[in-house]
């Protein structure tokens, strides 16, 4: 039983994390299409993974830096969290150029 309640802390420090990722990757997805949706749409996805990567690096940054403030507690795993933060960033904006990449199927006569 002991070692049930030496596992609650760390789900709870999780979750926290997960919540302050999950924030401030919201934050900074605009400011990061803004910078990459003119050169990235004609790019193949693994170009376009690493020029979003560097793009998004700064403005992720600056969100985590101000999220930070209200978080001193999770100051150590503050690398962890801009890592983890700058994948959900990328995965998303990839995401949306896939589906921006899609065309429409036309309706053909039988």
């Amino acid at each position: 039983m002991n070692k049930l309640f030496e596992f609650i802390p760390w789900m709870k420090r999780q979750s926290i994390m997960d919540e302050l990722i999950c924030r401030i990757a919201k934050r900074s997805q605009n400011a990061v299409w803004q910078r990459v949706e003119q050169h990235c749409m004609t790019m193949c996805p693994a170009e376009a993974r690493g020029y979003i990567r560097v793009r998004a690096a700064s403005v992720v940054s600056r969100e985590m830096n101000v999220a930070m403030v209200s978080k001193p507690e999770l100051s150590r795993e503050q690398s962890q969290i801009f890592e983890a933060t700058l994948d959900r960033v990328v995965r998303s904006i990839l995401a949306h150029v896939r589906a921006l990449h899609i065309q429409p199927v036309r309706a053909r006569a039988a």
